[in-house]
């Protein structure tokens, strides 16, 4: 079966009746959002930027996990030790 858009009428046939409420409601509620969206807009009350809006903040229960370096990022313990210590002179100091 190749993927292909189908039409309402062919997609509802695979579907069961509560397959078919559901999808009536996500579309309501997807229109009623826009036309909330649209009043909101007209009232001045959201600003509209084109593009993509990707949300930086972390998920609520989130934790970070950050493991211990035993290398070096550049592969050598000694490497790690002069960033560890701040010392200038790079490579030369590890002579």
């Amino acid at each position: 079966m190749t993927l292909s858009i189908l039409p309402d009428a062919a997609f509802d046939r695979h579907l069961s009746l509560s397959e078919k409420a559901e999808r009536a409601h996500a579309i309501a509620s997807d229109e009623a959002f826009c036309a909330a969206m649209t009043r909101e807009i007209g009232r001045g009350r959201v600003k509209v930027t084109a593009g993509t809006f990707k949300d930086h903040t972390p998920a609520l229960g989130a934790r970070r996990v950050t493991g211990e370096a035993t290398q070096s990022a550049c592969g050598s313990p000694a490497q790690m030790c002069l960033e560890a210590t701040g010392q200038a002179g790079g490579a030369g100091a590890m002579k």
